[in-house]
């Protein structure tokens, strides 16, 4: 098991999770509530920080809704009651990666070292080819990301844009970060700004766009 509480293992351990569980990324983003970019991202590790309580809990309780129960414990340190279907544990899919000795673990580090980490992660980021950088301003896309968070994107043109990312943009001369989706009109690219977790509220505006940065890294 991994005992391990880094955003590598949570990641290695909910996607085993729903592998076992036989659903697509897809498909457990619809039990959830949870979006695609999130559980993405969480997944693969992509943000350096664990899982805030309330996105812990949401997939939690997505695992609930299809009849597996699994702890927090479990899902933050490989630790405590496996998960069970029926009241029965799980056979989890790829169990010989789940074995301590083959998983690279990371010692704890203090607020120091990850300023450390941050700063040089940031600086061989911006060194790619039309890398760009933007810390987010507001809350109105969380649980994906918080106000005070750093994302990161390679510039492309909008044109290339096929399916709802969440981008960095220009307007009017300033950076801003949310989802953007191709309108049916041509040339014109729907911007979203979710402003709560159940999407019942959305704040959004057709603009025209040359030039998109799909956020591909977030350092909380």
């Amino acid at each position: 098991m991994i005992f391990d509480g880094s955003a590598e293992a949570i990641g290695k351990r909910l996607r085993v999770l729903r592998d076992t569980a036989g659903l697509t990324l897809q498909e457990f983003c619809k039990t959830s509530g949870v979006s695609y970019p999130s559980l993405s991202y969480w997944e693969n590790a992509l943000i350096i920080s664990p899982l805030k309580p309330k996105s812990m809990e949401k997939v939690i309780h997505g695992f609930k809704k299809i009849g597996i129960d699994v702890s927090e414990e479990w899902l933050r340190y490989g630790k405590g009651t496996l998960p069970t279907l029926n009241g029965e544990p799980l056979k989890l899919e790829e169990e010989r990666n789940l074995n301590p000795d083959n998983i690279k673990t990371f010692p704890a580090v203090d607020n120091t070292q990850l300023a450390r980490i941050f700063a040089e992660e940031t600086k061989l980021f911006a060194s790619l080819k039309q890398a760009v950088i933007l810390k987010v301003d507001h809350s109105r896309m969380m649980p994906f990301f918080e106000k005070g968070d750093h994302v990161g994107g390679i510039w492309q043109p909008a044109s290339t844009l096929i399916d709802t990312t969440v981008s960095i943009f220009q307007l009017k001369g300033n950076l801003h970060v949310a989802y953007i989706k191709k309108s049916a009109k041509e040339n014109l690219f729907k911007i979203s700004y979710l402003v709560d977790e159940n999407k019942k509220n959305e704040q959004s505006q057709l603009i025209t766009l040359e030039s998109i940065a799909p956020v591909i890294r977030i350092w909380r």
